[in-house]
């Protein structure tokens, strides 16, 4: 049988006897236990239960007054949960320029520089040497001009949120928004953390 799964065959009698037989259902009662049909006979429904994943939120956080907090509340909340937004890994610039000298072709031209001085043959040897320094600094320099160009980006296309601190609306970075913030949801709008949505005004 083609494949890497299994599957079982029936014979013809085994095929027969499962297209006579009648089939039974009997749902679970109210109290989670078996039902059981009127003749005596019982039957058991499979049921599948996943156990359903909850977020621990203290809920403590969560009760902001009209006003919002404060910018004192919300400095030290910011302080002690950290901003909204995903923690990048930042490479060292020395690492990256370290790294143009390790891959798999200046490996070949290092073990050519080493043939070469292993011969004694100072003229190729030095050909190779400059090319290896000059192509891992040309590849330095445009991987860090890639890099600038894609951080400038993401600076700019920053979300901004509505909230509502000291009692007034105000925009700020959505990286700085923290638990107990009370953010405006508009029309069209980004949402810009996991919010809970609160009776308010039209």
């Amino acid at each position: 049988m083609p494949g890497g799964g299994l599957m079982r065959g029936f014979s013809k009698k085994e095929k027969d006897e499962s297209e006579m037989a009648p089939l039974r259902y009997t749902p679970l009662n109210g109290s989670g236990n078996e039902g059981s049909s009127g003749n005596g006979d019982h039957a058991t429904a499979p049921v599948s239960a996943e156990p359903e994943m909850e977020l621990e939120i203290d809920e403590s956080l969560m009760n902001t007054g009209e006003d919002g907090l404060t910018t004192t509340e919300a400095t030290a909340r910011l302080r002690e949960f950290g901003p909204n937004a995903l923690e990048e890994k930042v490479v060292p610039k020395w690492k990256k320029f370290v790294a143009q000298f390790t891959g798999p072709m200046p490996c070949m031209i290092w073990t050519a520089i080493f043939i070469e001085g292993h011969i004694a043959d100072w003229p190729n040897l030095f050909v190779l040497l400059v090319l290896q320094i000059v192509n891992g600094t040309v590849g330095f320099y445009e991987d860090s001009k890639a890099g600038d160009a894609v951080a400038a980006l993401k600076a700019s296309l920053k979300p901004q949120a509505q909230v509502k601190r000291d009692g007034q609306w105000k925009n700020i970075n959505a990286a700085h928004l923290v638990p107990g913030d009370r953010v405006a949801l508009n029309a069209g709008a980004g949402v810009p953390a996991d919010c809970r949505v609160c009776a308010g005004p039209p």
